[in-house]
């Protein structure tokens, strides 16, 4: 089954690179690795270039 690829317009994804930036940002401040982020939110850490495709 292929998988439909999804639009994001342009100001949406502004919006998820901003709260990106802002968790990696409180994540450093608080010394705890990505993946320890997950591990807390009981979500998988997967590459950036995984979700990119």
């Amino acid at each position: 089954m292929s998988r439909r690829k999804q639009t994001i317009f342009p100001k949406h994804q502004m919006t998820l690179e901003q709260l990106g930036e802002n968790i990696k940002v409180a994540r450093k401040r608080r010394k705890l690795t990505a993946v320890q982020v997950a591990e807390r939110a009981d979500i998988v850490r997967t590459p950036i270039s995984n979700r990119k495709r």
